[in-house]
């Protein structure tokens, strides 16, 4: 909500200024219809039986790492132009053997690890009419219902129950799990998971073992689909793993992981924020001191701008910060920030769950009792 945050326009214009997207670069539309040609002469339905498929000759295997699903020759061509774009951003040429024959050169977004959007891809345009990019998600929200607003929610580590403020309470997972409440199948719905041991269990789906014990959950938009990828943060080597994707190494021992979208791609980036010295780390932005030790990173769209406000809880005053406007006293210590739409505006509110008594306190509402002592409250952060 924040509605008493009102910023100066100076502030307004360096805020703009550090969240405004990154410039990178991508191979001209000229070089890739140069290796459509050579890969396939331009055809994106060609299957010669050789095992390489459509436009761009991928492989199965190749076109399953970059997230591709079904055969590649039956995608159409927006889905193969992008998955190309997605594997240039991953290996560089260095698959295409056309690349070399053809004297491509590479950029600075070659083998970069940037998880590219549809909308990056369109330029592309081979050969028929892209369809138009999927509408920008809306902002991550523990949104169960579907109606638009946060939900209180609560997930009891004792028996495995979640209780979604509202709707019945569903026996889903055991003592241990950690709740990750995020919409994985893009219904406008979050859907109730948890990860395990190094596995994910999504409810109605089957289980999907990616990841280690000891990994944080990260799951995020990283593709701009509107849908949330399953993804861990390993913390012993500081490196990102999405499902379909790359490893990505970001960050460093100790970080905190704070995916979410700054740059307003309409995709997750790849973030830390470095409790030792209070410093958040975008991949591709400027470095940003922000914080102190002991603060709690809550990387939520407080403005309604579509962009992530890099933002902090203090627990041992109970006050939030958020980069570019006053300080707001909300909370006490030992509150787990929430930080969730209740209203539906696309603003994220200054809200509170207070552990030790169960109450929700969210600013400009009367607080409510909803949950046990020790229960864990389904936060914009995955219960983490």
């Amino acid at each position: 909500m924040l509605r008493a945050l009102v910023a100066t326009g100076a502030t307004s214009v360096v805020l703009a200024t550090v969240l405004s997207a990154p410039a990178f670069a991508d191979p001209p539309v000229g070089d890739w219809a140069k290796l459509r040609n050579c890969e396939s002469g331009g055809n994106y339905q060609i299957n010669t039986g050789n095992g390489y498929y459509g436009a761009y000759q991928f492989s199965q295997g190749t076109w399953a790492s970059v997230g591709g699903a079904g055969r590649p020759d039956l995608a159409v061509p927006a889905e193969q132009d992008y998955r190309a774009l997605y594997l240039y951003r991953m290996r560089g040429w260095q698959p295409w053997t056309c690349a070399g024959i053809e004297g491509l050169s590479e950029d600075s977004d070659a083998a970069s690890g940037r998880v590219p959007t549809y909308a990056e891809s369109a330029y592309i345009g081979g050969g028929s009419p892209s369809p138009p990019p999927p509408a920008a998600p809306k902002p991550a929200s523990t949104d169960f219902n579907g109606d638009g607003h946060s939900d209180a929610a609560v997930f009891r580590p004792t028996t495995g129950v979640w209780y979604v403020r509202g709707l019945p309470a569903v026996q889903f997972g055991q003592r241990g799990d950690l709740p990750v409440a995020r919409d994985f199948t893009g219904d406008g719905r979050a859907d109730l998971t948890v990860f395990r041991s190094g596995v994910w269990y999504v409810r109605g789906a089957a289980a999907v073992p990616f990841g280690q014990a000891d990994d944080v959950p990260v799951a995020a938009n990283f593709t701009g689909d509107a849908r949330a990828d399953i993804a861990v943060y390993r913390r012993s080597s500081a490196v990102w793993y999405v499902r379909g994707a790359a490893p990505m190494p970001y960050g460093r021992r100790g970080d905190v992981p704070v995916a979410a979208d700054f740059t307003g791609g309409g995709q997750a980036d790849f973030a830390v924020w470095r409790p030792s010295t209070g410093v958040w780390y975008v991949q591709g932005r400027p470095a940003v001191q922000f914080g102190q030790r002991g603060d709690v990173p809550v990387a939520r769209d407080f403005t309604g701008d579509g962009l992530a406000d890099m933002a902090l809880f203090r627990p041992s005053t109970g006050t939030w910060y958020v980069r570019g406007f006053a300080p707001v006293v909300f909370g006490q210590a030992g509150d787990v920030p929430v930080a969730g739409d209740a209203d539906g505006n696309g603003r994220a509110d200054v809200s509170v769950y207070r552990p030790s008594t169960g109450m929700w306190y969210i600013r400009g509402y009367a607080p409510f009792l909803y949950g046990l002592r020790r229960d864990k409250p389904i936060t914009t952060k995955g219960g983490s």
